[in-house]
């Protein structure tokens, strides 16, 4: 966890926002870790509820699609703490393939959750036993495709 610092900022009225690094501290929280190293990198205190989430967008500093793919929705639908993130198994898809190699990480914030959208829309995914490995394997053969050259991490050949 050292080595994962959760990057925050500091919003209105105080209050620390994560921009990254949600689903480590999903994670950690579900298994009892009680705290995580943090990195602020900007404080926006001073800033209106309506500028700081203006900043907000325009830094790409969230992401407001839900775990769907539906989306944009207004900030104040956010979760208010770490118990309340949703689960977007086509996020966990996209962690997978790029995982295994299927593209390379992006310093673009949140290009995992542009891969799952890519993979939402072609990928089915259902509750079926063997159905998350079947998907992984269609979506490792889809990175390779002309269609995802636009996704952050695309590797080439």
């Amino acid at each position: 966890l050292e080595s994962h610092k959760v990057p925050v900022v500091i919003g209105p009225e105080n209050l620390l926002y994560m921009i990254d690094r949600h689903h480590v501290v999903r994670a950690c929280w579900e298994v009892g870790v009680e705290e995580v190293e943090t990195e602020l990198r900007a404080d926006f205190s001073d800033q209106s509820s309506e500028n700081f989430w203006e900043v907000m967008l325009k830094l790409k500093w969230c992401y407001l699609v839900d775990q769907f793919g539906n989306g944009p929705h207004s900030p104040l639908l956010l979760p208010t703490d770490i118990k309340g993130l949703s689960d977007d198994r086509y996020r966990s898809l996209a962690w997978m393939v790029r995982e295994a190699g299927g593209y390379k990480k992006s310093p673009i914030p949140f290009a995992e959750f542009y891969w799952a959208d890519f993979f939402r829309h072609k990928v089915k995914i259902t509750n079926e036993k063997n159905s998350l490995e079947e998907a992984f394997k269609e979506a490792l053969e889809l990175c390779k495709k002309k269609e995802a050259e636009h996704l952050p991490g695309f590797k080439k050949g």
